[in-house]
C-alpha cells in the first residue's frame, strides 16, 4: 500500500515508522539492558524501511541518520559496558544506509525514460544569419545567400532591406566601395535614408534620386559612390528595377537565365551629378509570374566582363547549373548556386558574393492574365 501513496505522504509514513522503531528499540534496550545486551543492534533495520517504497520515494539518508543518532545516544550511556556492541551497531547502520542509497540510485536509473538515457538527438543545424537571409512581405519572398571572400568570416560591404510601404513591398541592396574604412557606418546611413524615402516617394526613380543626394552629401569630397539595386513590387505581377553602379540583375524562367535588358544603367549612388547635372532615370519593369524568379547579385569579380571580349561570367556559371533550378524552392536553388560560386570566389580576387532570389507566391501569380506587350517580360519607363 505504501507504493500507492503520494510522495509527501510516503515520506511522512517512513519518517514516522523510523522514529517509532528507534524509540522502541531504545526503550527496550534501556529496559532490558541487564538481560539482553544486543537489543540496540536492531537499529540497523531502520534504514531498510525504505524498501517498502518505490525507488524515487525512499529516504535512506533520513532513516539512517535517525538510527545513527539513536545509536549514538544509547552508546553514550552504555559505552563502558558494551563498547563492541555500540561500535558494531554504528558500523551496521552505516553499511545498511550506504547499501540502501546504492539501491535507490539503481532503481531511479531503471525507471528513467529511455529517451533520457540515450544520446540527445542532434538538433538540425540552423542557418547562419550572417550567411543566410530570408524575408517575406505579403506575397513577396526574398531568399539570400552570402559567399564571403576567402579568409573573411562575416559580411562587411553588402547590406539589404526589404520593407512594406504604402506603395507595395520595396527592396534595397547596396554595397560599399572596396577599401571602405567603415562600411558599417556607410550602410547604416544609407538604410536610414532608405527607410524614410521608400515610404514617402511613390516613384522609385525619385527615391533613387533622393538617395543619391543623401549619399553625395554624406560622402562629400569622395570620388566613389555606393552601388545599389532598387526594386519595387507594387504590381501583383511585375517588379520595377533600378541599377545604380551594378551589373543588371538576372531573370530565371523555365531553366533559362538571362540578364535584364537595362536601357541606361545609372552611376553609383552619390555620383549622379558627376556624370550629368540632370541625369535621366529609367526603370525596368519585369514580369514576376509563376515560374519566373528575379536573381539579384552583388559581387565585384563575377560582374566584370571577361578580358578580350564581352559576356557575363555570372550568367555562364548559372547557365551551367540551370538544369532543374526553376523547379527548386528558392532556398534550395540558392544553396546549389552558392556552392558553385564559392569555388569561383576562391579563384577570383574580390569580395563577397551575394545572391538574392525574389519571387511572388504561386497563388498570387496564378491570377495574372497576360496582356498585349507582355511577351518580352520587360519594358522601360523613363521618369525624371
Amino acid at each position: 500500500m505504501l507504493t500507492r501513496l503520494s510522495a509527501p505522504r510516503a515520506h511522512i509514513v517512513v519518517g514516522a515508522a523510523t522514529l517509532v522503531l528507534v524509540l522502541a528499540v531504545a526503550g527496550c534496550d534501556v529496559a532490558f539492558r541487564g538481560s539482553h545486551r544486543g537489543i540496540m543492534t536492531l537499529l540497523a533495520v531502520a534504514p531498510a524501511l525504505g524498501l517498502c517504497l518505490p525507488p524515487h520515494r525512499r529516504l535512506p539518508l533520513f532513516a539512517g541518520g535517525m538510527a545513527f543518532g539513536g545509536a549514538l545516544a544509547l552508546g553514550s550511556l552504555e559505552w563502558r559496558d558494551r563498547p563492541f556492541v555500540v561500535v558494531g551497531t554504528l558500523v551496521n547502520i552505516t553499511l545498511v544506509t550506504l547499501a540502501m542509497r546504492r539501491i535507490e540510485r539503481r532503481g531511479q536509473d531503471i525507471e528513467r525514460p529511455v529517451s533520457s538515457e540515450s544520446t540527445p538527438a542532434i538538433a538540425p543545424a540552423q542557418p547562419d544569419p550572417l550567411r543566410t537571409w530570408s524575408s517575406r512581405v505579403g506575397d513577396v519572398r526574398v531568399e539570400a545567400r552570402v559567399v564571403p571572400a576567402p579568409g573573411q568570416d562575416r559580411l562587411r560591404r553588402v547590406s539589404y532591406d526589404l520593407r512594406p510601404t504604402r506603395f507595395g513591398p520595396r527592396l534595397l541592396v547596396a554595397a560599399s566601395p572596396h577599401g571602405e574604412a567603415h562600411p558599417e557606418e556607410t550602410a547604416a546611413h544609407l538604410l536610414h535614408h532608405w527607410a524614410k524615402t521608400a515610404e514617402e516617394e511613390s516613384s522609385l526613380a525619385e527615391a533613387a534620386r533622393r538617395l543619391d543626394a543623401a549619399v553625395s552629401a554624406e560622402r562629400e569630397g569622395s570620388d566613389r559612390g555606393v552601388s545599389a539595386l532598387l526594386v519595387s513590387l507594387a504590381s501583383d505581377t511585375a517588379a520595377e528595377v533600378i541599377c545604380c553602379g551594378r551589373a543588371s540583375p538576372l531573370l530565371m524562367a523555365e531553366d533559362k537565365v538571362q540578364p535584364l535588358n537595362v536601357l541606361a544603367p545609372l552611376p553609383a549612388l552619390g555620383r549622379f551629378t558627376s556624370h550629368r547635372a540632370d541625369v535621366p532615370i529609367y526603370t525596368t519593369a519585369v514580369r514576376l509570374t509563376a515560374g519566373r524568379r528575379l536573381l539579384l547579385h552583388m559581387n565585384a569579380p563575377l560582374e566584370r566582363d571577361r578580358e578580350g571580349g564581352d559576356g557575363h561570367p555570372l550568367v555562364d556559371v548559372l547557365r551551367a547549373q540551370a538544369d532543374g533550378l526553376a523547379t527548386l524552392a528558392p532556398d534550395a536553388c540558392l544553396g546549389r548556386l552558392s556552392t558553385r560560386l564559392a569555388e569561383c570566389a576562391e579563384e577570383g580576387a574580390g569580395g563577397e558574393v551575394v545572391l538574392m532570389a525574389v519571387e511572388r507566391e504561386p497563388q498570387a501569380a496564378q491570377s495574372y492574365v497576360p496582356t498585349r506587350g507582355d511577351a518580352s517580360g520587360e519594358e522601360h519607363l523613363k521618369v525624371g
